[in-house]
């Protein structure tokens, strides 16, 4: 883990505490290299078959994504970002040159805001 990276992630995750859209947070290169999670429990197979969601979404769509086992449905996948559901629960993944940043949501916080949140550090890192 890079500390540097540590800094996005509680940036990600704590930006305005309470109501906060993000539940836990996660960085990895495109090659699948973790940068920095704080607690996604994403296993190295589940990050490497998101981050080729990106280039073939409609493998993903048909597959589903996977975050500690768990099999969630997919809202939204292209080139730019990911979103994925089950029940109340649910992630976005949004790319960068470089980069996934990945944000995950609870029951109770709000999917939109942590698909904006996620995509706003995203945008940020390739600034």
């Amino acid at each position: 883990t890079m500390s540097g990276w540590d800094a996005w992630i509680n940036n990600l995750v704590a930006a305005g505490k309470t109501g906060n859209p993000v539940k836990n947070g996660a960085i990895y290169s495109l090659a699948g290299a973790k940068c920095s999670d704080n607690g996604t429990a994403l296993k190295p197979a589940e990050v490497t078959a998101l981050i080729a969601g990106f280039s073939n979404p409609d493998a993903l769509r048909t597959a589903g994504a996977f975050v500690n086992g768990e099999k969630y449905l997919i809202i939204r996948a292209d080139a730019d970002a990911i979103y994925a559901k089950k029940g109340t629960a649910g992630f976005a993944a949004a790319k960068t040159n470089g980069l996934v940043v990945i944000g995950t949501y609870v029951d109770k916080m709000q999917p939109g805001a942590c698909n904006n949140r996620v995509e706003t550090i995203a945008q940020q890192l390739k600034d």
